[in-house]
């Protein structure tokens, strides 16, 4: 089921099967979209918890990139804030406990539409009667729009063109700069430390309309590769990203 917001000049549309933003845009200028992709799926920004990849696959039985983009989510706060005219937009899932990963948690994503910029904030609580530390590394899947290709691509001064070629990983600032062969993007985060770069590609040949930028707590010492349990009963871990609208350049 699709949600559509929009104010500021923002647009959102989500999806509750998956989680996924299926676009964001800002003045009808598209920052992330969905994307039928080259090797035959399609592809929007969904969240990967409680594992970011292919870590704690075999050890716990988690699927790749975690279970919550293919669970259903429940809207539980949409409302239009009238002093300011922004928008939030809460969504929640539960992952339920299996044999080898033991932990109910509780995740939701908040959704703000500010005048200024996009906020999104993904949180995550362990409930239940279970007196268990587990695992938990979150990152999302990104997709961001690049109508004129990813060549070039900078982020904060660095050229990841080839990163993206070989799914390699940047470090990331609490503020970064994203440039585009056609825009500029300030891009705002808090809990997270690395960001993945990737695009579907078939015989060498990558799509170039998009390119996947995913900020992830921890990609080279992931809590399940280090075992390091990072929530414990009761606990929580909260991560934020936040976009500013583009500069658009000619």
């Amino acid at each position: 089921m699709q949600k559509h917001f929009s104010s500021h000049n923002w647009s959102l549309s989500i999806n509750l099967h998956g989680g996924r933003i299926e676009e964001l845009s800002y003045k009808n200028e598209l920052i992330l979209g969905t994307f039928d992709r080259i090797d035959g799926k399609k592809g929007s920004t969904h969240l990967c918890v409680p594992n970011f990849s292919g870590e704690g696959v075999e050890e716990y039985g988690l699927p790749f990139h975690g279970p919550a983009r293919n669970s259903d989510w429940s809207l539980v706060v949409s409302r239009r804030q009238p002093s300011d005219d922004n928008i939030i937009c809460k969504i929640e899932c539960n992952i339920k406990k299996t044999e080898k990963y033991p932990a109910n948690l509780l995740v939701s994503q908040e959704f703000e539409l500010q005048q200024k910029s996009f906020n999104h904030t993904i949180t995550i609580y362990q409930f239940g009667t279970d007196k268990k530390s587990v695992s938990v590394n979150i990152g999302v899947h990104n997709y961001w729009a690049t109508p004129r290709g990813w060549k070039g691509l900078l982020i904060n001064g660095e050229n990841v063109e080839e990163k993206v070629n070989t799914n390699g990983f940047v470090q990331l600032k609490d503020q970064n700069l994203v440039e585009f062969p056609d825009r500029k993007i300030r891009w705002e985060i808090n809990g997270f430390v690395e960001g993945v770069l990737w695009a579907a590609q078939k015989e060498g040949n990558f799509d170039s309309s998009y390119v996947c930028i995913e900020p992830v707590q921890n990609f080279s010492n992931s809590p399940f590769t280090i075992k390091e349990t990072n929530l414990n009963s009761g606990g929580v871990i909260s991560v934020t990203q936040k976009i500013y609208p583009p500069t658009i350049q000619q």
